[in-house]
């Protein structure tokens, strides 16, 4: 008896349609397993985003508010500020009638440069330990860039959501930190 070369060969090339709904409900399943946590990754990092914008902020308006004070200015108000308001998906840095601020702080426009923070990022809540402004004016002074007003703490709320993330600020040390 002999065989014909075709006779080990396949008849049917290709996947049977079972094989292909199990493939399809694997996707499926992966997908609706991955999808809310990206979500919430993308929230968690927009959020984290916004905070370091503000903490980098903070720390360059200080750094600045220093340079100036060992750099030339005589001990007075060196008219460097962040502005918060609440509601407000920005914040605002600026430096007013300081020759010697937009001298050594020229990355700080003296009309005032709005900072984004996401459009669907919003400033929720501001809390101090003196008051509950829903607008802070953080001036930083020489010669150390401490910050004025008060000497206790601030609380900023950013929220995205039902998402929110809490920045505390210590305003006599200049020191922000970000919380959960």
């Amino acid at each position: 008896m002999k065989l014909s070369k075709n006779f080990f060969a396949k008849k049917y090339l290709g996947y049977t349609l079972i094989e292909l709904i199990i493939v399809m409900v694997l996707i499926g399943i992966i997908t609706a397993i991955s999808v809310p946590s990206y979500r919430a990754f993308k929230v968690s990092s927009q959020l984290n985003y916004a905070a370091e914008k503000i903490i980098t902020e903070w720390q360059s308006l200080i750094s600045c508010a220093r340079s100036t004070s060992i750099l030339g200015s005589d001990g007075k108000n060196t008219g460097i500020q962040l502005i918060l308001n609440e509601g407000d998906n920005f914040i605002t840095k600026k430096i007013a009638n300081n020759p010697d601020a937009n001298e050594y702080c020229s990355d700080t426009k003296s009309d005032g440069e709005k900072i984004s923070l996401g459009e669907e990022i919003k400033i929720s809540a501001i809390e101090s330990s003196d008051s509950s402004p829903s607008l802070l004016e953080i001036k930083f002074l020489p010669p150390y860039g401490h910050l004025d007003p008060g000497t206790g703490e601030i609380k900023i709320t950013l929220e995205l959501g039902s998402k929110t993330r809490i920045l505390t600020g210590f305003l006599k040390s200049g020191l922000i930190t970000a919380g959960q």
